[in-house]
């Protein structure tokens, strides 16, 4: 049970508890004593409407939307009407109650209803065919998440095979911008088909075509091979290098010219 609900509970018994004292108090039936039962009888009943919504709003764990805001404008007119004649009461005991109690309760009823039927009107009601729907949206979301992911993958390997990869200083967003698709579907699709951060991965990719240059041609110089695969820092370049081959680049170097 979370906290609201609890905090709800408590409240529900901290108002219960006037109202059932107030219900048992007893106040003389003489003439004199008239306006302190109808205050007694008016405050035990703001205390139980009070409770009431409390408790409503425990057991369905309201706590933000439209039937909370809807409960707590009726439950707050009421027990501001009830504790307004409640002082009324006090103040002028011949008062007559009924005619006011009218005056002030018809507009609270007509914000009520006008308030009722928005709610309705702004909240679609269930039909026979919602599970239906429900399940043809979430096959139409499955078949969108396929042709999503269809659709980066093939926008990865056209980037990859334009070799985009070897362009230096240039940002995962920019990246995303040349692919045509947003920077976080770029880095979902890394993250949960690949398994892989970005970075690593174009790392790798450009090891791999320093690899092939090497191969290539043994005695290219090293300032040309770190331009040529998109490094700026020659320092990155051999740590990178070291990383993914294992070996250093002079070594790699010495074993593709004796190869």
């Amino acid at each position: 049970m979370d906290s609201y609900r609890i905090l709800s509970a408590f409240i529900t018994g901290a108002l219960l508890c006037p109202a059932v004292l107030l219900a048992l108090l007893r106040v003389p039936m003489a003439p004199a004593w008239h306006a302190f039962r109808k205050a007694k009888r008016l405050t035990a009943l703001a205390c139980i409407v009070m409770s009431v919504a409390y408790a409503l709003s425990a057991l369905m764990g309201w706590a933000t939307g439209t039937p909370v805001l809807f409960t707590w404008f009726v439950v707050a007119n009421l027990q501001a009407l009830l504790f307004t004649f409640t002082c009324v009461v006090f103040v002028s005991p011949l008062t007559r109650m009924r005619r006011q109690a009218l005056r002030n309760a018809i507009p609270i009823a007509i914000l009520t209803a006008l308030m009722a039927g928005a709610s309705l009107t702004s909240s679609p009601q269930p039909s026979p065919l919602t599970p239906l729907v429900e399940e043809q949206q979430k096959a139409e979301q499955t078949v969108s998440a396929a042709d999503s992911l269809d659709h980066i993958r093939e926008a990865v390997d056209r980037w990859v095979a334009a070799k985009l990869f070897l362009e230096p200083d240039v940002s995962v967003a920019e990246i995303s911008r040349q692919m045509g698709i947003s920077h976080q579907a770029l880095s979902d699709y890394f993250s949960t088909v690949l398994q892989t951060p970005f970075r690593s991965w174009r790392i790798e990719l450009r090891i791999s075509e320093a690899q092939r240059l090497l191969a290539a041609d043994p005695d290219i110089a090293t300032g040309e091979l770190c331009t040529r695969c998109g490094y700026n820092d020659r320092s990155n370049f051999h740590k990178h290098f070291l990383k993914v081959t294992g070996s250093s680049l002079a070594e790699y170097r010495s074993s593709a010219q004796k190869g």
